[in-house]
């Protein structure tokens, strides 16, 4: 991977996204963006749409969302301790002893998540998980007014783990799922920056998939696309305590994936399979026999229906602060992706008979 799109991603990796609060990203993503596209767009619920070819047929949408899992500020005791309440899929499990970031008015305040000790619990709780309501966020406030100088009811708050590099070409950090995807979307305009499509693409950054997929409907209803592709992560199956008969093989390192079932158009899914094996990208075929956990599952419904598939990237511990992926990975869905664009012109039916 070239220095420039490892320091972009680096970097936009690090910034906060919590559903509802992802316009730092958003900005960060449009301006690296900017010069590669023909037009930059930000709606009013913070989707960000970069344009190229706009008058081009098929009209091609491409969707991954910005986004991340958090926390908020819910309470705030006279004593200056924070209670919290969860922003999408997270599990209070695994929650006790991280140090966070909350984001108020005046800036980043560091804290630590706390639990009555494990030797203080009475002894029919000592082993018990811990729910939302028996955590606190301790950021060392001497009292309540202490807190609410630099912290408001609302405010959102991530665990305080940034990227790191790991062996053999992998990367860790917060919110992989799905500013990855994002990633490979400013990276496919990149590469085809200096290069004349046929068709118009519409490369989406999505917010609130997180908390049900709220942002793309207005915007795929506006946009009316013709054909949809969705990238996303999915759960990798090659580390310990894993069932393949129940989640297939996944492994990080060998290929992207696509999935088979109702969401997904099957024409659409040839034709990218076929791009896969001429461009010699690696890939496996997961089942998905309902909607997909995606923002596919809004595109494909939209209007009277867009013809969608969904390109993911094997991901490691999905919804904690350490996902993993491969880069190699990455780079097979950006190639992959740049390649299908070239492909796609009017002649191409996605209607199933």
């Amino acid at each position: 991977m070239e220095e420039k799109a490892f320091e972009f991603l680096k970097s936009f990796l690090n910034i906060p996204s919590p559903s509802g609060f992802e316009q730092p990203a958003q900005k960060f993503f449009a301006e690296y963006v900017r010069d590669c596209v023909d037009k930059i767009e930000m709606d009013v619920h913070s989707n960000v749409i970069a344009t190229k070819n706009t008058e081009g047929k098929p009209k091609l949408m491409l969707a991954a969302h910005c986004d991340e899992i958090g926390l908020m500020v819910n309470y705030v005791t006279e004593d200056g301790f924070i209670y919290f309440v969860p922003i999408g899929g997270v599990s209070p499990y695994r929650l006790e002893g991280m140090r966070v970031f909350i984001y108020g008015p005046k800036g980043r305040v560091p804290g630590v998540i706390a639990r009555k000790p494990i030797g203080l619990r009475a002894e029919n709780h000592q082993e018990k998980p811990a729910r939302f309501q028996d955590l606190w966020i301790d950021i060392g406030a001497r009292d309540k007014k202490d807190v609410l100088s630099v912290v408001n009811i609302g405010d959102p708050i991530t665990i305080a783990a940034e990227f790191q590099q790991l062996r053999n070409n992998c990367i860790t950090a917060r919110g992989l799922d799905d500013r990855l995807g994002v990633f490979v979307l400013a990276e496919t305009m990149r590469r085809l920056k200096n290069e004349k499509i046929e068709p118009a693409v519409f490369a989406v950054s999505t917010v609130q998939e997180e908390v049900g997929s709220r942002g793309v409907w207005g915007v795929a209803y506006r946009l009316k696309p013709d054909v949809a592709i969705v990238v996303e992560v999915e759960h990798a199956s090659d580390h310990p305590d894993t069932e393949k008969q129940v989640m297939g093989e996944v492994f990080l390192g060998k290929g992207i994936g696509f999935n088979r079932g109702s969401n997904i158009n099957h024409h659409l899914n040839t034709m990218l399979i076929e791009t896969a094996e001429k461009e010699n990208v690696p890939y496996h075929i997961t089942a998905v026999p309902g909607p997909t956990p995606t923002d596919a599952s809004v595109i494909h419904i939209i209007r009277e229906g867009v013809p969608c598939s969904v390109l993911r990237i094997p991901l490691r511990y999905m919804h904690t602060p350490s996902e993993i992926v491969s880069l190699d990975d990455v780079e097979s869905a950006i190639k992959l992706l740049a390649a299908f664009i070239r492909r796609l012109d009017v002649s191409r039916k996605f209607i199933m008979m």
